[in-house]
This record gives C-alpha cells, sequence and structure tokens, in this order.
C-alpha cells in the first residue's frame, strides 16, 4: 500500500481514510510535544493519498476518439467530498 502511503485500497475508496489520518496526527503531535528533540525535521505531518491512480490511463489519442477518462464507481463523490471537507480542517 505504498502508493496509498499506507492506508488501505478500501479506506481511500470510502473515505475513511480521514479518520486514519486524523488518528495517526493526534498520535504524531502527542508524541512530538513529548519529545520535540526527535523529531529533526520539524513537527511531523501526516501524508494523504495521491488525489488521483490509475490503472492503464487513457491515452490523448483514446482521449480525443472519445474514450473516457472516468471510473464509473459510485463512492466517488463521496470520497471527493470528505477530501474537500478534511482539506479545508488543515487550514
Amino acid at each position: 500500500h505504498a502508493g496509498l502511503v499506507g492506508y488501505t485500497p478500501e479506506q481511500v475508496f470510502t473515505g475513511r481514510y480521514l479518520q486514519v489520518a486524523a488518528d495517526k496526527q493526534r498520535a504524531l503531535d502527542k508524541r512530538y510535544s513529548l519529545n520535540p528533540e526527535r523529531f529533526v525535521r520539524g513537527k511531523p505531518k501526516v501524508a494523504s493519498p495521491p488525489s488521483r491512480v490509475v490503472i492503464n490511463p487513457a491515452t490523448p489519442e483514446q482521449l480525443a476518439a472519445g474514450a473516457s477518462d472516468q471510473v464509473n464507481f459510485p463512492t466517488l463523490p463521496k470520497v471527493a467530498q470528505a477530501l474537500a471537507k478534511y482539506e479545508l480542517s488543515l487550514r
């Protein structure tokens, strides 16, 4: 799951990774507050999975011929909404 920065595909597709990331961040924040000298690069931040992962992406020629680059997966809009809320909470 390295391509998803340690999250499972299920967590990413359902948006559950947002809660997992929040839990990880709380744990890192606690450790940082107890021993900041151990973190030589500064306060750690939990990584998010990439916004787009593609297997066999459509080529520009295929797209020009009318091929779709979208996946018909019913939870994708829900994941997009969850990601937007999560990104706003980081600001």
